[in-house]
C-alpha cells in the first residue's frame, strides 16, 4: 500500500463517483494522518493488497452493481 495525500484521493473519488468537489487554500494543514505500517507488515507479515485507488473502485463498483473483489463479511 503506498501513501496517499486527500489532495489525490478526493479527484480520483470525485471522477469516479461523477461529483464535483473544490478546493480551498488554508493558512493551516486541518487534518494530518500517519501510519506506519512497517511494524506489521515486518512482525506479521502484512501487506495490504489494494491501493487507494482500489479500495475506491471496489467501493463505488458494489454500491453501483453490488459487485466486489472483497469477500463479504457479518458482524
Amino acid at each position: 500500500s503506498q501513501p496517499f495525500t486527500w489532495d489525490t484521493v478526493i479527484p480520483y473519488l470525485a471522477e469516479q463517483i461523477g461529483a464535483p468537489y473544490s478546493t480551498l487554500d488554508l493558512p493551516i494543514t486541518p487534518t494530518y494522518y500517519e501510519h506506519d505500517l512497517s511494524s506489521a507488515g515486518r512482525d506479521f507479515g502484512y501487506d495490504p493488497p489494494f491501493n487507494f485507488q482500489q479500495m475506491v473502485d471496489d467501493a463505488v463498483s458494489f454500491t453501483r452493481d453490488k459487485i466486489s473483489d472483497i469477500i463479504a463479511t457479518k458482524f
